[in-house]
């Protein structure tokens, strides 16, 4: 079929614009200003359809807008999340914008002002690429339309204006709007069509020259400065357009100024020293904030503003109370670790924890926040698949909504003497803003650190950055699995990695049984502890016709858990009798002849035994 240009239907009615020009004069007369309780159902509408929304507030100047959002910017704020929109302060919103990469989606926006006429292109566009799917439209104010597509895997969309065709803009990665339009315009993202491919594709070959460019004329884009870097003699001028890009994209000088040190250590050879790169990002940001006067949240810190944000004991009740994964053991938002030595079960606990929550079922008689789980199983796939299976069988039911990555994601890697973050680490990230997942686990520490030295505060301080954002994008709690030190107490390695988590547990092997214990929560009562046993489950035969098995978590109680340690004692007890022990021997030769069997127990364990050989004395 043809396209054909045509003009958007009226968005407002005569009513609307009447009440509208009463109350808010100074926005035009045909956007409506929604109500507040309009607002938040808007909001909540759109965040159950898989849109991250947040508060915006717009004025206008004619058919320019100024768009102004909530302390943290729309980045970093933008939700899906039923309980945080329900806590939002609308007191000075106006609209509802959307994130589009938090979304995943990209929208194309066809306008309609300033002699341009997006629909007449995007025709010709849709005649030049026929079977192109069409998604659906939105009306803006201006005549305009919004189109929302699904974003496509590995083939991002960038924004742009006027790139593709004129009158034509595209919002994906790092893409903001405003959603004029709240009914069937916006349905739910998994029902959108995937972006047409030549979309993503003309933007980036259609995309022209930036502001920024030296005087020389060059008008590299940023992708293709961060993949030359620079070498000394020219780093000045090119971290001076790295920060011009950088500039457009953020709205907060802290995150802007440790993205462009993160560039200057990973791609200026050699790196320049921290004063300058902080000089030539206050310059560039100074100049970006002149072209942009009236968005105060482009300033610098300053003392009234950080000031602004202090508060009193009522103003506390702004800050939304924690949420649960695991009631009593894990939180959203927040970092974990479970450490144990090898062959003490810590990834059967971690996978039945994920198991849980995915399928929606108490773990442990413990209520869970049932939503989807990212396990990276860094050491390979093949024992995953058994652990499930296992778990499967156990449990006669389908494992739900846990998604497993069998492949060894490295945070970071080392140029020159710095340490940046992988691209596979930042894809990752990338996914799991996409998938929103309430648990993330990462299957081991020492997998995910390969050329990270563990007891370097350094590395381990720059791991612990890593893993805060993954949380700060997604708003998971990150669990991440990691080998108990040579103390038996903690994570083996530095201790900056400690002092991040909100939760630390830890499984040691005792009597009989595996404990399950607590030794840091953060900001809750540490959980009491738990006692399993691995269970061997029977899985299938191999090829040489022999049984292959695998093992679940099987929780014990205390009337379980004291008979199995009643039954080792009483073995442990004869098999000291057959060796011709004294009764009177001391817990301490106990322990020894212990040790040279491989009965590996603490002081407790030979303690009792040696009490129990006295009494028959007695």
């Amino acid at each position: 079929m043809t396209a054909t240009p045509r003009d958007p239907a009226p968005t407002t009615s005569s009513a609307t614009q009447s009440s509208t020009q009463s109350n808010a004069p100074s926005i035009p007369v045909d956007i409506p200003v929604k109500p507040i309780k309009r607002l938040r159902q808007q909001a909540l509408q759109l965040a159950e359809r898989g849109y991250a929304v947040v508060p915006v507030h717009v004025t206008w100047d004619g058919e320019d807008k100024t768009l102004r959002f909530p302390l943290g910017g729309w980045q970093d704020t933008a939700t899906t999340d039923p309980e945080v929109i329900l806590n939002w302060g609308l007191g000075k919103a106006t609209h509802i914008g959307i994130n589009t990469q938090a979304s995943g989606i990209v929208v194309v926006d066809l306008d309609k002002k300033h002699g341009k006429n997006g629909l007449n292109a995007w025709a010709d566009l849709l005649n030049q690429h026929p079977g192109t799917e069409l998604g659906p439209e939105a009306a803006t104010p201006s005549g305009g339309v919004h189109i929302p597509y699904r974003a496509r895997p590995g083939m991002p969309t960038p924004n742009s204006q006027d790139d593709i065709a004129e009158g034509i803009d595209t919002r994906g990665v790092g893409g903001f709007l405003i959603a004029y339009d709240d009914h069937a315009a916006w349905p739910p993202v998994s029902t959108l069509p995937p972006v047409p491919e030549w979309v993503p594709r003309a933007v980036r070959a259609s995309t022209k020259p930036t502001p920024e460019a030296g005087a020389d004329g060059g008008h590299s884009d940023l992708a293709k400065l961060l993949a030359e870097g620079v070498d000394e003699g020219g780093r000045d001028k090119w971290l001076t357009k790295v920060a011009g890009h950088l500039a457009k994209s953020h709205r907060h000088f802290d995150g802007y100024l440790a993205v462009l040190q993160t560039v200057n250590s990973g791609r200026c050879r050699p790196a320049l020293d921290d004063a300058q790169v902080e000089k030539v990002a206050k310059s560039i940001w100074s100049r970006e904030k002149a072209k942009r006067p009236e968005d105060d949240e482009l300033d610098l810190l300053t003392p009234e503003k950080l000031e602004g944000e202090l508060l009193d004991t009522y103003g506390l009740d702004s800050i939304p109370d924690p949420r649960y994964v695991v009631k009593g053991w894990l939180d959203l938002d927040t970092i974990s670790r479970l450490n144990g030595k090898p062959g003490h079960g810590k990834s059967f606990v971690a996978i039945d924890m994920a198991a849980h929550v995915g399928s929606g079922l108490e773990w442990q008689g413990h209520k869970i926040r049932q939503g989807t789980v990212v396990y990276v199983a860094a050491e390979g796939g093949s024992g995953i698949k058994k652990r499930v299976r296992a778990w499967e069988k156990h449990h006669r039911r389908r494992m739900e909504n846990v998604l497993f990555l069998p492949r060894a994601i490295r945070t970071s890697l080392r140029a020159d003497r710095d340490l940046v973050p992988s691209h596979e680490w930042r894809t990752l990230i990338e996914v799991c803003e996409r998938i929103k997942p309430v648990l993330i686990v990462l299957d081991t520490q020492a997998r995910i650190t390969v050329g990270l030295e563990e007891n370097s505060a350094t590395d381990m301080g720059h791991f612990v950055e890593q893993i805060e954002f993954l949380r700060a994008r997604t708003g998971a709690c990150v669990m991440v699995i990691h080998h108990l030190g040579h103390n038996g107490d903690h994570g083996r390695g530095s201790s900056s990695v400690l002092g991040a988590l909100g939760t630390e547990m830890k499984i040691d092997r005792g009597e009989g049984a595996l404990e399950l214990s607590n030794p840091k929560q953060k900001d809750n009562a540490a959980a009491e502890p738990l006692s399993f046993r691995l269970k061997a489950i029977p899985l299938w035969e191999d090829e040489d016709g022999e049984r292959v098995t695998s093992c679940v978590i099987d929780r014990l109680d205390r009337e379980r858990l004291e008979e199995l340690r009643d039954r080792v004692m009483v073995e442990t007890i004869r098999l000291i009798d057959e060796a011709k022990i004294p009764n009177d021997a001391s817990y301490r030769k106990l322990q020894e002849w212990g040790r040279e069997r491989d009965i590996k127990k603490g002081n407790a364990f030979w303690t009792a035994i040696a009490k129990a050989r006295k009494a028959r004395d007695e």
